[in-house]
């Protein structure tokens, strides 16, 4: 079963995890950006009362659409930056790889 986020606790963990100040103007910046990437892709929240939620997949999508924003307003050392674009080339590489080998069997 796939969790679902409000768009403010979404925002919240991004401001969380990227290492952005926490404050009234941040929180705010940061939705926003949220906000617009859900209208730009077009994604379907799904409404529970008064919030709309967000599928933990579409939080994914957002999260890497606007990571270099969200690295730009964050308070991370270059260095830590850096080995986080490292890591994120690793995985795509290694995402390629599988999907290679999921390739290869299917046509075996």
């Amino acid at each position: 079963m796939e969790k679902y986020y409000t768009i403010s606790d979404f925002t919240s963990y991004l401001i969380t995890k990227y290492e952005i100040e926490d404050n009234k103007n941040n929180f705010r910046a940061v939705r926003t950006k949220v906000v617009r990437t859900i209208e730009e892709l077009e994604i379907n929240l799904v409404k529970k009362e008064q919030a709309g939620l967000i599928s933990q997949s579409d939080c994914l999508t957002i999260e890497y659409r606007i990571t270099k924003y969200l690295l730009k307003r964050s308070s991370m050392s270059e260095a830590r930056v850096e080995q986080y674009f490292k890591y994120i080339k690793e995985y795509r590489e290694g995402q390629k790889a599988y999907r290679k080998y999921q390739d290869e069997l299917e046509s075996m």
